[in-house]
């Protein structure tokens, strides 16, 4: 059994509990409580909320039989794969849910989510299948590293779940890489996401970046903007000696890497 991990928050926003067969997500301020899961293990990574007030809850399950709706982007789940819930404001509803990820016995899994005020979502994650789904002209419509390893991915979905906007892989050509992201954020125009997190050798970097080399010293963090349709790179450097929790992207277009 998974070991249990609760975050409390002040009233109105989320508690979520990883572990066990199902997840549990709270809506304190609403004073509603609803199990999340199918007959597996659920580990819960993020969690936001969009204008109207549904929450949006996004992890890794084991489940074959997690709930998914009518419609869903992916009704069927891989070995482990990532998923993605919206749920309504009072908690008795599922808005939409579903997998996401490849069918190989690798896994997909999502650590990390934003949600635009619009209800568009983004969410990031590690995952060593082949055949992770890629949108049109993706920066790495193909897995960088050999089978085997793993590699960073990037998926921006539209608001009803049912759509790509965008999705890539991203990382280096390497194998045994430790590639994780921790962190990302929607640009204040809603037309580009950063992520944030660690790597190591040959984590792609653009030109001018602060820090375009790796350091040599255990991981690096890396802070990387890419495009909503992730056709664009708009700039990657690695950050540090040391990974990157999380990341914040201020209206005036600064980014705050913590």
């Amino acid at each position: 059994m998974a070991s249990a991990a609760l975050r409390f928050e002040p009233p109105g926003s989320v508690r979520l509990g990883a572990g066990g067969a199902q997840s549990l997500v709270s809506l304190f301020g609403l004073d509603w409580s609803t199990f999340l899961g199918g007959s597996k293990t659920e580990e819960v990574y993020g969690v936001a909320s969009d204008a109207t007030g549904a929450v949006t809850v996004a992890g890794i399950t084991f489940s074959i039989n997690f709930p998914t709706t009518a419609g869903a982007l992916e009704e069927l789940s891989g070995f482990t794969t990532g998923f993605i819930t919206r749920l309504s404001p009072e908690g008795d509803t599922l808005v939409f849910s579903t997998y996401l990820g490849g069918e190989g016995t690798s896994g997909s899994g999502i650590t990390t989510l934003a949600v635009a005020p619009d209800g568009r979502m983004a969410v990031a994650g590690v995952t060593g299948s082949s055949d992770h789904p890629v949108t049109a002209d993706a920066v790495f419509a193909i897995k960088p590293s050999p089978p085997g390893s793993s590699d960073v991915f990037v998926t921006v979905l539209n608001a009803s779940g049912d759509t790509l906007i965008g999705s890539t892989y991203f990382g280096s050509p390497g194998t045994g890489q430790q590639e994780r992201v921790f962190g990302m954020a929607f640009a204040h125009d809603e037309e580009t996401i950063t992520i944030a997190g660690e790597a190591r050798e040959q984590w792609p970097t653009t030109s001018g970046a602060v820090q375009p080399e790796y350091s040599g010293i255990s991981t690096n963090g890396f802070v990387t903007k890419l495009s909503l349709d992730a056709t664009q790179l708009v700039f990657s450097t690695y950050l540090g000696s040391v990974w990157v929790d999380d990341v914040h992207v201020g209206a005036d277009g600064i980014i705050t890497a913590v």
